[in-house]
């Protein structure tokens, strides 16, 4: 029998499938088994069910058989068949390759092994029967545990199921028997403590612990109380009943004393009223009623707080004469200030207030002095209200030329102003000069900036067609903003519709091309996070992720290896990484009068040039691009949103604005093109520039093709060099890991290295790339892999040496060669060895 034709499983007595070995089936036919045939080619599962399987253990027939197609994802079961013991078939023990001859010899040795377990059990059950039944529940439970591990044996459920039914009804009488006897012992304590309290006399001690008794004798003891007790309850009763009737007669005594307390505190009398308490207290001090005594407590705090209401009643009346005199005295002094501020409303309203309040105070000279005060105050308010008749004609002046200015008729309202001046001719009226003077400035101000809107307004609408040409949608969605607020400010309220209209149209085309940027950004975030357990990818990259079917772009791959590497690595002619030296930049810029505009340049990134250094060395190699913008407008620039758009080949070493580190760092979003770095910058003066410089460093760009299954799968990305310890020298390592759920076969790695650098393998050690090729972006280094086991990985790292360094390299080489050649010339062998030791050296540093 075959392990690759057949699963077979066991079901333990906790319903868990067990696998059986097939070398040792025929010890599992035994009649206290169920048994699962799944066969493979046929998809059929057989049950073999012994003739003594307990009822418990049929019930898991069912649920095993979900077990089994949960176990193997391959599993598929057409159909079922139930095989009874001693009913096997022909077929189905040719099936699973055992004679009917060695199942019954089994079956029949195992028949006499279950018989003296059975015996085994029974005696266990006859001692737990015996333990039970003296009250030893703690002996029965260790032989009903017992029995279990007995019927284990011949996995009889049924016993085992009794069996913990059995416990934990034992464990159930066991609690009731401690309880009992744990009340048993409390009553007899409490018989002392109630037999104390009683010679004590302490009747309500003594009848809480009685009522105890009693509850515990009618929960738990549940038997008739004992006679000795009993008559120690009933002389307890007794001894209650008299103390209950002497606190009635206590509280009989004192509740005559409520009544007279009450019309006590009704008529202020406190001091009788406190007598009478004094004598309530005096009853109570034989009471043991806490209730009736925290009564006449509380009468007595009401008793002390009405005393103290009524105390405070008087304070607050002398406290209201005090305030009505402060009162008044502030009135005073508020009006002779308004007089002085000449502020006669403000007069008119505190000489009501004076009046108010005059009519609280209960003292007769006080109101007499504030009516003559009252009297003289209104005579002079009389005399100075004759000036405000003037100052009306002239607040209505000022008023209605405001209202024609808010018509933005400005003549009109310079003409009333200027006609209003003229009225200006009393020396009280001269503080209205420098107003009315100041209100022709406003006005003539207001008229300057609504001529300058309406120019905005007309330059606005020619600027709208532009941006809708050059679809530049979210300018024009400002554009078309700040003409509907102009048409508002500029009575051009028939314009409105027509530029809402617009405004409706390109905010819907500008709200689908940011959805649809958004979608496009998501998707390549997705397809990046998908491979982060492939490649490593440095901060600052999007690796690009495509997709395509193998039939699309190559036909079928040639089952030949070296010919299917030939077909793999021709895609690399176009579908190589790219790599650009453009920053593209756009610039959305906002003007104080609300003009907007938007600038799109290109700048090509160029290499630093590298003048020698003092010591005739070369500066390390880098690139570097400028962006920015300079004012077009006549005023100030509000606000500039700055996009500048770096490509993933390039990491960016340093930033500068305006030839300073910036303080805050742009913000920065992956793009597909590159890595976007959005800049605010506001308040730029007319004619102003912003300088934006970034200093740069080439990547070492790669493409990776590997076909799985029907589909190519191209992936590109960049990496970061880092410095090593010396100067011009970095080192740079690309990890490609196999984390797919089958083995790799045809992948072709191509890395760029960028110009300017000698560079050499250092890993993988012991392969070399399968071509090497220059071009003006670099060296295309390819790797051929023709196959790369699941969860392997592959790492390819590079030491790059800046070729100036190379060079200066190469002249240092030959200097001390010479040096060295020349003292070994003079004999001099020490010396020489000594210097070709020192070439060596250098030589070891770069190796």
């Amino acid at each position: 029998m075959s392990e690759n034709t057949i699963l077979i499983y066991k079901l333990n007595t906790e319903g868990n499938i067990i696998e059986i070995d097939p070398t040792k089936l025929l010890d599992e036919f035994i009649s206290v088994n169920i048994i699962f045939f799944y066969f493979w080619d046929e998809k059929h599962l057989y049950v073999w069910i012994g003739q003594n399987a307990g009822k418990e253990m049929r019930k898991y027939i069912p649920p095993a058989e979900e077990k089994i197609l949960k176990s193997n994802d391959r599993v598929r079961i057409l159909r079922h068949f139930t095989v009874d013991q001693n009913q096997e078939s022909r077929e189905f023990l040719e099936k699973i390759h055992l004679d009917k001859k060695d199942i019954k010899k089994r079956s029949d040795d195992y028949s006499k092994y279950r018989i003296s377990v059975y015996q085994e059990i029974q005696d266990l059950q006859v001692e737990k029967g015996s333990n039970s039944m003296v009250g030893k529940f703690d002996d029965a439970i260790i032989k009903a545990r017992e029995i279990i591990e007995t019927a284990k044996k011949v996995n009889d459920a049924d016993v085992i199921e009794e069996e913990e039914r059995f416990i934990k009804e034992m464990e159930v009488n066991k609690a009731i028997a401690e309880k009992r006897k744990e009340a048993s012992n409390k009553i007899a304590s409490l018989t002392e403590l109630l037999q104390s309290h009683i010679t004590s006399k302490d009747p309500l001690e003594a009848h809480t612990v009685a009522d105890e008794i009693r509850t515990l004798y009618t929960t738990l003891i549940k038997r008739a109380i004992p006679g000795t007790l009993k008559q120690l309850l009933f002389k307890e009763e007794k001894f209650y009943e008299s103390f209950r009737h002497q606190q009635d007669e206590i509280k009989a005594k004192v509740n005559k004393f409520v009544h007279p307390i009450d019309q006590d505190i009704e008529t202020q009398d406190f001091a009788d009223a406190k007598e009478k308490f004094q004598q309530v207290f005096e009853l109570l001090k034989d009471s043991k009623d806490e209730t009736l005594i925290q009564e006449w407590q509380a009468k007595q705090k009401y008793l002390d707080e009405q005393k103290e209401s009524w105390e405070k009643e008087q304070e607050e009346i002398r406290k209201r004469e005090e305030e009505i005199a402060r009162k008044i005295s502030e009135l005073k002094a508020e009006i002779t200030k308004a007089f002085e501020a000449k502020d006669y409303e403000q007069v008119q309203f505190y000489l009501a207030g004076l009046e108010s309040v005059k009519e609280d105070t209960t003292k007769k000279d006080v109101l007499e002095q504030t009516q003559t005060y009252s009297s003289e105050i209104q005579e002079k308010l009389a005399h100075m209200l004759l000036i405000d008749t003037k100052v009306e004609k002239i607040t209505t002046n000022l008023a209605e030329s405001n209202q024609f200015a808010n018509q933005k008729n400005y003549n009109e309202s310079l003409a009333k102003l200027e006609a209003t001046l003229e009225l200006v001719t009393l020396p009280e009226l001269e503080e209205y000069r420098e107003k009315i003077e100041s209100e022709i400035l406003r006005v003539k101000g207001e008229k300057e900036v609504f001529q300058k809107r309406l120019q905005t307004f007309d330059k606005l609408t020619q600027t709208v067609v532009e941006n809708q040409a050059k679809l530049q949608w979210n300018v024009a969605i400002q554009n078309c903003t700040k003409i509907i607020e102009l048409a508002k400010d500029c009575d051009k309220l028939d314009e409105i519709p027509k530029y809402q209209a617009i405004l409706d149209a390109v905010t819907e085309k500008y709200n689908r091309q940011k959805q649809l940027a958004l979608e496009e950004q998501e998707a390549l975030l997705q397809k990046a996070k998908a491979i982060e357990n492939i490649i490593e990818v440095d901060e600052g990259v999007l690796p690009m992720v495509d997709d395509f079917a193998i039939s699309d772009l190559l036909g079928d791959l040639d089952a030949d290896v070296d010919n299917m590497m030939d077909q793999l690595g021709s895609l690399l002619e176009t579908q190589r990484v790219e790599i650009k030296t453009d920053l593209s930049s756009k610039s959305v810029i906002r003007s104080a009068s609300g003009e907007v505009l938007e600038l799109n340049t290109t700048t090509n990134i160029k290499q630093d040039d590298s003048p020698a250094n003092g010591d005739g060395h070369q500066k390390p190699i880098s690139f570097s691009v400028e962006s920015g913008l300079d004012n077009p407008f006549d005023d100030f620039i509000e606000e500039a949103i700055i996009e500048d758009i770096i490509p993933y080949n390039f990491e960016i070493s340093e930033i500068t604005l305006n030839g300073e580190i910036p303080i805050e760092k742009p913000e920065q979003i992956l793009l597909k093109d590159g890595m976007q770095l959005h800049w605010v910058v506001k308040d730029i003066a007319p004619k102003e520039s912003v300088k934006i410089n970034y200093d740069l460093k080439r990547r070492v760009s790669r493409t990776i093709i590997l076909p799985l299954e029907d589909q190519l799968k191209i992936i590109k990305t960049h990496t970061n060099v880092h410095q090593l310890h010396l100067e011009g020298l970095y080192d740079a390592q690309l990890k490609f890991a196999n984390q797919f759920k089958s083995v790799l076969r045809g992948v072709v790695i191509e890395d760029i290295v960028p110009q300017f650098y000698v560079f050499e393998v250092k890993q993988p050690d012991n392969i070399n790339p399968d071509s090497q090729l220059e071009q003006n972006a670099g060296s295309l280094v390819k790797w051929n892999i023709t196959q790369l086991e699941q969860d392997h990985s592959m790492l390819h790292r590079y030491q790059l040496l800046e070729i100036f360094r190379f060079e200066d390299l190469k002249i240092s080489i030959d200097q001390m060669s010479n040096a060295a050649f020349e003292e070994l010339e003079k004999g001099k062998l020490g010396a020489s060895l000594q210097k070709y030791s020192d070439l060596m050296k250098l030589l070891d540093e770069y190796k």
